[in-house]
C-alpha cells in the first residue's frame, strides 16, 4: 500500500448484502471517501439510512474509520495520474456533499481521483443485471403473447417477422441474455470502459442467440432468435433507461 493508492474494503449493507466501500490512501494513515461520519454501528432500520446519505460527504478520516477494523485491499488500474494530481484531486473534494449511489457514490469518487474518469463497476453490474433481467422478461412476455394469441398494444405494433419470431421463443433463447452479460461482466474485469464493454457483450449475445437457433431451426430459426434478443434487448433498455431518468438528479442540484 502506498501514498494515492486506490483503496477499497468489503462492506454489508443491513449486515447482509455485501458491497465495496472506496477511497484514495493519503499516506499519512489517513483517507479520503465519502462517508456519513456516523457510527458503523448505529442499527439498520429505514431512518438511519436516510440519516446516512444525508450526512454523506467527501472526510478525511484515519484508515482504521475507512476500514471499520476489516481487511482492505488495493485496486490496480492499467492508467494512473501521476501521484500529486491524484492526492490534490481527493484534497479538492473533501466537504463535498454531492453524494448519490447511482451516480457519484464513493466509488465514483476513488476511480475520478485516480484515473480521471468517474465509473462504479458496482453501479454497471447492477445496471446491466437489470438489463439481462428485464430482456430475458420480454422474451417470457412476447412467448406468452405469442402463444396465447394475447391482443396486446406490444403485439399489435409488432412486424409480422416480429410476431412470427416471438411464437418461436424457447427457454434456450435465454442462454443469449446470459451470454451477454457474462461478456460485460468479463470485459469490465478486462478494464474496457463501459461503451466497450456492452458493445462486446451486445455482439456476443447476438451472435450466441444467432447460434442457438440455428441449432434449433436452421437459418429461419437463427434471424428468429436474433430477431426477439435485438427487440427484448432494444424494450429492456428503454425501461433501464426510464429508471434511470427517475433517479438522476436535475442540473444544478
Amino acid at each position: 500500500m502506498a501514498i494515492a493508492d486506490h483503496l477499497r474494503v468489503r462492506m454489508y449493507w443491513r449486515g447482509v448484502i455485501p458491497y465495496w466501500h472506496h477511497g484514495i490512501d493519503m499516506g499519512d494513515g489517513t483517507v479520503i471517501h465519502y462517508s456519513s461520519g456516523l457510527s458503523i454501528d448505529l442499527a439498520w432500520s429505514p431512518e438511519d439510512d436516510r440519516r446516512r446519505l444525508e450526512s454523506m460527504e467527501v472526510r478525511r478520516t484515519s484508515l482504521e474509520q475507512f476500514t471499520g477494523g476489516r481487511g482492505h485491499e488495493v485496486v490496480l488500474h492499467d492508467r494512473s495520474l501521476p501521484v500529486d494530481e491524484v492526492m490534490t484531486r481527493a484534497e479538492s473534494c473533501v466537504g463535498d456533499k454531492a453524494y448519490l449511489l447511482s451516480h457519484n457514490n464513493c466509488e465514483h469518487f476513488a476511480h475520478w481521483c485516480k484515473t480521471g474518469t468517474a465509473r462504479s463497476w458496482q453501479v454497471e453490474g447492477i445496471e446491466t443485471a437489470a438489463f439481462t433481467a428485464a430482456s430475458a422478461a420480454a422474451k417470457g412476455v412476447l412467448a406468452l403473447a405469442a402463444r396465447r394469441e394475447v391482443s396486446t398494444l406490444a403485439l399489435k405494433a409488432a412486424s409480422t417477422p416480429l410476431a412470427s419470431a416471438a411464437k418461436a421463443i424457447k427457454p434456450v433463447f435465454l442462454l443469449a441474455d446470459v451470454a451477454e452479460y457474462s461478456a460485460y461482466i468479463a470485459a469490465q474485469k478486462m478494464g474496457y470502459s463501459q461503451e466497450t464493454s456492452r458493445s462486446m457483450s451486445r455482439w456476443t449475445g447476438r451472435s450466441t442467440a444467432a447460434a442457438i437457433g440455428m441449432v434449433s431451426g436452421g437459418p429461419a430459426g437463427a434471424a428468429a432468435a436474433v430477431t426477439v434478443h435485438e427487440v427484448t434487448g432494444k424494450i429492456a433498455e428503454r425501461l433501464c433507461e426510464c429508471v434511470k431518468l427517475q433517479i438522476k438528479p436535475e442540473a444544478g442540484v
